[in-house]
């Protein structure tokens, strides 16, 4: 027997022969070998994260958006590239007099991005290739800064296989224009010039991509004013063509002069967008982006109630650059890591025509478009001292975003830290040479105004915001059907400076001054995407043809999400405060009412502007206030934010594909004015009126003119107006939408034939306060109202057809219900010291 590990053990018996004495045995051992049992081991191999680039036929994870796309020639070639009116081609999307809005969030509250950055430009070039999107809710939190609505314009890397150019030219004659007597009379015709170039490619190859265009618009018009109207534009206007022919002979022997302008309203336009990309290397992105615009509008403030010489010129230049640098990091290079840096500057400048005062005129007549009716209108004479101003507006930003991927690409995180600083620069003057009011024109005949209104002083209004978030997002792709996306964005907001104190106003009144808050908040956001229709034909992707570009997203889905979502702030509100402290230099404002206003002397105006009057002729009765006005910014002020949540649901019914929405918010921290140094003691009520408050005596009140003084509804003579800055009210909106469209894969005909309908229920409410304007009662009582742009109805109906004989035909329609109209009365009824009352009605 031998054993000697590690070799297995062997026995053998020896058997002696004969007379042997020595026994040999030979062994051979072999290796012991051990046979274990089987052990399996698994792991998810490490997958290099992608740039996740925003693509039409792909939409975000439980988004709320869309993207432009249709029939071409949805908007006229002058439009084409208006930013705000692209966004008007979607049902979901109201247009008000400032602009679009989701849900009744005011223009403001919008943000217009250049590949996540933010872009200062409201037009782009018509031939540029780029593509957009209106988000009404993301629940991506690495997306941001807007409480409103998100419209995004891509503009891609150039084509690194094709070079690929575009141009348009469109010439439109107002010759060619058709419209009826009362279009002609206001001017509605225009001739146009429009030229748009567009190219991609490479620049030099396998080194250098380029994606730019370029864009030339001129447009012309008559120059409509009050006194070169015609009859059918005036009753048009409300105006009794007598009552203007009497007051053309009267501005002239009073010194008024007739209006250096003589020429078309004009707007000249150019605009640019171009983009430049590093490819010598695939892993990483070195782009550089740039932007300029400029336009130049002449007949600034024109109208048929408007004499030539209260109308001016506008002058703005918008320029910016955008550099991206993306690169991978860490272990085997699968982090994804992406900087940006931006900058743009917006300057604006605005001259009126005459250096005067203004004088508005308030006419009654009867409109012979509808015998009986008494009507009142304004007409405007004199100067624009509204104006005159130079604006300058900057913003800096800088953005970090990461995005690696853990269990192979079942979880893919995203992480971004991002900065903004916004600056502003006005030296405008509004109303430095003030503005005198007459009830009728036998009262500007006789040179006795109702009223005279002038600032005294005015400092420059500057102020700069800075804005930062911090957002860590977590998608997780359950399987090819079900994701889901959750995360947080922490951000901050503050103001660069604060405004002087002033000792004075806090021992008067027992306000705060100086207060310049800076705000904290976490927003939190959870979408899914869940898709039921697993056809292996049920793709996504894009249709070009003659008719018009057409995006085809997977059908069969729902998606949907909770989130919340915050506005960035502003540099006005803080360039307000800084210029109105009611300290020595600061805004000063003259009020004079009734026997306290002074005389009009339009010739030695006109020659010497410093005999404009600096004072009322009762330089300290209750009919005149001469006072600096006050902006505060209050303790707790923030900027409004929106709780959204959103349910969409796609589905296809053989070759139509049908969409139906609903997006609900609740908004906070929306913004409102309170006067801090208004008495709120009521001094007696109008009964004819429903009992409305009057907190002045009849002794402040012109008994000639009706104009109200507000000097004894203060609660400190030394000074006017004292606006706190608020963000304490409310409002709520929700909207259904409903779409039909053929499929754009499926449906195919030798025609190209297209045809699609959308339509958007909506409503949206709003809280006020009498001193943001329309007050009744007391001006302090919040109130619900509909928001400005609560329009219940939206249709957008879009088709188009193309053959050889006939050529490309497309039709695009939108129809929108009217907007909330409350009547206002001109002036101040309850004497709170705020214009623009409602108006009682029985």
């Amino acid at each position: 027997y031998v054993a000697l590990p590690p070799y297995k053990s062997a026995r053998r018996r020896v058997q002696r022969e004969g007379t042997e004495r020595e026994l040999v045995a030979d062994f051979v051992l072999a290796v012991d070998v051990a046979t274990l049992a089987a052990v399996v081991v698994r792991g998810d191999r490490p997958v290099r994260a992608t740039r996740q680039d925003p693509r039409p036929s792909t939409l975000e994870t439980g988004s709320n958006e869309r993207w432009v796309d249709g029939v071409s020639g949805q908007l006229p070639p002058t439009v084409a590239g208006d930013l705000a009116a692209t966004a008007g081609t979607m049902s979901g999307v109201t247009m008000g007099p400032n602009g679009p809005s989701i849900l009744g969030a005011g223009a403001e509250s919008n943000l217009t991005t250049l590949n996540g950055m933010g872009l200062s430009a409201s037009q782009i070039p018509r031939a540029a290739r780029t593509e957009t999107r209106v988000t009404g809710a993301t629940f991506d939190v690495t997306r941001g800064g807007f409480a409103g609505a998100n419209i995004d314009v891509r503009l891609g890397p150039g084509s690194r296989s094709f070079q690929r150019r575009n141009a348009f030219v469109t010439l439109e004659p107002s010759q060619l224009q058709f419209t009826d007597r009362a279009g002609r009379a206001l001017g509605a015709r225009n001739g146009s010039f429009r030229g748009s170039f567009g190219a991609d490619g490479e620049l030099i190859r396998r080194a250098l991509t380029y994606n730019v265009g370029l864009d030339l618009l001129r447009t012309t018009s008559d120059a409509v004013s009050l006194f070169d109207a015609d009859r059918e534009a005036l009753l048009r206007a409300g105006v009794s063509p007598d009552s203007v022919a009497r007051l053309a002979l009267l501005t002239g022997p009073m010194g008024l002069p007739a209006g250096r302008f003589d020429g078309m309203r004009e707007r000249t336009g150019l605009s640019w967008l171009g983009r430049l990309d590093d490819t010598r290397d695939s892993l990483s992105t070195r782009a550089l982006t740039s932007f300029v615009g400029y336009t130049r509008d002449a007949a600034v403030g024109f109208g048929p109630l408007t004499s030539r010489t209260a109308g001016g010129e506008r002058d703005e230049l918008t320029y910016g650059a955008q550099l991206t640098l993306g690169t991978y990091t860490g272990p085997g290079k699968r982090i994804l890591t992406e900087t940006r840096a931006a900058a743009s500057r917006v300057s604006n400048a605005t001259t009126p025509f005459t250096l005067l005062p203004g004088a508005t005129i308030v006419v009654r007549s009867a409109d012979e478009l509808a015998p009986g009716t008494p009507g009142l209108a304004e007409l405007n004479v004199g100067g624009a001292p509204y104006l005159a101003a130079n604006e300058e507006r900057w913003t800096l930003e800088g953005a970090n975003e990461t995005q690696w991927n853990m269990r192979g690409s079942k979880h893919r995180f995203k992480a971004l830290m991002s900065g903004r600083m916004d600056g502003l620069e006005q030296e405008s003057f509004a109303n430095a040479l003030g503005t005198f009011t007459y009830n009728s024109i036998a009262d500007f005949t006789a040179g006795t105004p109702s009223s005279f209104t002038r600032t005294l002083e005015q400092p420059v209004r500057d102020g700069a915001t800075w804005n930062a978030a911090g957002a860590l997002a977590h998608q997780w792709f359950r399987s090819r059907w079900f994701n889901l996306i959750y995360g947080v964005r922490l951000e901050g907001s503050g103001f660069a400076s604060a405004p002087d104190r002033n000792p004075a106003l806090e021992q008067a009144l027992g306000v705060r001054t100086g207060a310049a808050p800076t705000q904290f908040h976490a927003s939190p956001r959870l979408g899914f995407t869940y898709t039921y229709n697993r056809d292996r034909d049920n793709g996504s992707g894009m249709s070009v043809n003659n008719v018009g570009t057409f995006y085809r997203t997977t059908a069969g889905v729902i998606r949907g999400g909770i989130g919340e979502f915050r506005d960035l702030l502003r540099p006005g509100i803080i360039a307000d405060a800084s210029a109105s402290t009611g300290l020595a230099g600061a805004t000063s404002m003259l009020s004079c009412i009734g026997d306290a206003v002074p005389g009009a002397d339009w010739a030695l105006f006109a020659s010497n502007p410093g005999a404009i009057p600096t004072r009322c002729l009762d330089g300290s009765g209750v009919l005149s206030e001469r006072a600096p006005s006050v902006m505060l910014i209050g303790e707790d002020y923030d900027v409004p934010r929106s709780w959204r949540a959103s349910l969409d649901w796609s589905t296809n019914f053989g070759k139509w594909l049908f969409k139906a929405g609903a997006l609900g918010s609740y908004d906070l921290n929306q913004p409102g004015t309170i006067d801090a140094n208004f008495s709120g003691v009521q001094r007696f009520a109008l009964g004819e009126e429903g009992g409305r408050p009057v907190y002045v005596s009849p002794a402040s009140i012109d008994a000639a003119s009706g104009s109200v003084s507000a000097v004894e509804a203060r609660r400190s003579g030394g000074f006017g107006r004292v606006g706190v800055r608020t963000s304490d009210l409310r409002g709520y909106g929700g909207q259904v939408t409903l779409g039909l469209a053929p499929d754009p894969f499926k449906f195919r005909n030798r025609y190209s034939f297209f045809w699609s309908t959308n339509y958007a229920l909506q409503q949206s409410n709003r809280q006020y306060r009498g001193f943001d304007g329309a007050g009744f009662g007391d001006p302090r009582e919040r109130e619900w109202a509909p928001s400005p742009t609560d329009a219940r109805h939206v249709v957008v109906v879009t088709g188009g057809v193309s053959s050889a004989k006939t050529g490309t035909i497309t039709l695009f329609g939108r129809t929108q219900s009217g907007l909330p109209f409350t009547p206002i009365v001109q002036g101040d009824v309850n004497g709170d010291g705020r214009g623009g009352d409602r108006a009682f009605v029985a």
